[in-house]
């Protein structure tokens, strides 16, 4: 299993696997610059994701992520900005 920690510029990942020889580990950083990139740097969709979800915490950074409310307008923050980026669907609005 891959495990990646964000450290800045860019993130320390490890990787774990079952051998014949028992298990093994192997680990590295990998510099993306994903902390300072902007939207029109992303080279590929998975940078576009990361800073498009950067910048909305950053303008919701004075939520507390300790209270309910809180984390479930920074959820709804992410899928709004994710759907007017056009990354995924509007869902089908139903009025009952």
């Amino acid at each position: 299993m891959t495990k990646n920690i964000r450290k800045g510029n860019g993130f320390h990942w490890k990787d774990e696997s079952e051998t014949g020889f028992g298990l093994r580990e192997t680990a590295g950083f990998v510099v993306d610059n994903l902390n300072t990139k902007e939207l029109t740097q992303a080279n590929n969709p998975y940078e576009r994701l990361f800073i498009l979800i950067r910048k909305t915490v950053e303008e919701n950074e004075s939520l507390c992520m300790d209270e309910e409310p809180d984390r479930l307008q920074l959820c709804q923050a992410l899928a709004d900005r994710l759907q007017k980026c056009n990354l995924i669907a509007s869902p089908p609005v139903r009025y009952n």
